[in-house]
């Protein structure tokens, strides 16, 4: 058994262990109401303290930007609840303790153990949670140039020699001033000829090889969008990794599509989620 599933079936026993303190408090206490009606409050006290220490726990606060008053409300409007809980089933536990016959001093620490040890596995289940993207390594902030040999596969690739790219036409010089055509060099040819523009479909199938692992260079061959256009991917992928509410992406702010943003964060919150 893995550690993770023993917290969680810790939790689940504290929190029935709860549950039934409160049910036999409500049965050995005397009152006119059904026991069944009863039973509801009985049970509603230790679920509001488990789902309230739950949200607080869980919930992601630190990533709210523009808003720190407005979930501070919510943490205070959460807590309001769930404190009185606490408090209600501690007294139904600590009133069973006590009408077992248990000393006053065991009867007042008995139900603070479950209280404390149901608190310390939902923190500890939120500390082990795992994230299974990768980020692929940072690309430096200058491209390099292409190389003549990286510039002739590019132009296969697309169909077009490196004869036919250098073949610029020439207006003949003026008589008596014969001049020789000017030489191209290799980052003129690189600006002449340039590759379409990527789909939609090709941009979202980079991102996604990209939030699976893949490196750069293999994205780069297998969809022959830029390595610059990649790096801006990237980059929006630490800053949505570090905070899921960003909206300023640095130097790709503006330059990758709301679409491919959309993708990148839904992945990133799902895998908050797990």
């Amino acid at each position: 058994m893995s550690g993770r599933k023993l917290v969680r079936g810790v939790l689940l026993f504290t929190l029935m262990l709860s549950m039934a303190a409160n049910i036999g408090h409500t049965v050995l206490a005397v009152s006119t109401v059904p026991v069944g009606f009863r039973m509801v409050g009985a049970v509603a006290w230790p679920l509001l303290v488990f789902f309230g220490v739950e949200i607080i726990v869980r919930v992601a606060w630190d990533a709210i930007i523009g808003r720190r008053r407005l979930a501070s409300l919510a943490r205070l409007l959460i807590l309001v609840p769930a404190a009185p809980a606490a408090i209600t089933s501690y007294e139904h536990m600590h009133a069973v303790l006590t009408a077992m016959g248990e000393r006053p001093f065991i009867a007042a620490i008995g139900p603070g153990a479950v209280d404390v040890m149901m608190i310390g596995c939902t923190i500890t289940l939120v500390l082990t949670r795992r994230t299974t993207t990768t980020l692929p390594p940072a690309l430096p902030d200058e491209e390099p140039a292409l190389t003549d040999e990286e510039l002739e596969s590019v132009l296969e690739r697309w169909g077009v020699s490196g004869q036919e790219s250098t073949a610029a036409p020439i207006s003949p010089a003026p008589m008596g001033t014969p001049e020789s055509a000017p030489e191209v060099s290799g980052q003129e040819r690189e600006r002449k000829v340039r590759a379409p523009r990527a789909g939609r479909s090709e941009q979202e199938s980079a991102v996604r090889m990209l939030l699976d692992g893949a490196s750069v260079e293999d994205v780069h061959a297998a969809t022959g969008i830029g390595r610059s256009t990649l790096g801006r991917y990237r980059t929006v992928m630490r800053v949505l990794h570090n905070n899921p509410q960003a909206d300023e992406f640095g130097s790709a702010t503006g330059k990758v599509h709301s679409d491919l943003i959309a993708i990148i964060r839904d992945r990133m919150n799902r895998e908050r989620v797990r």
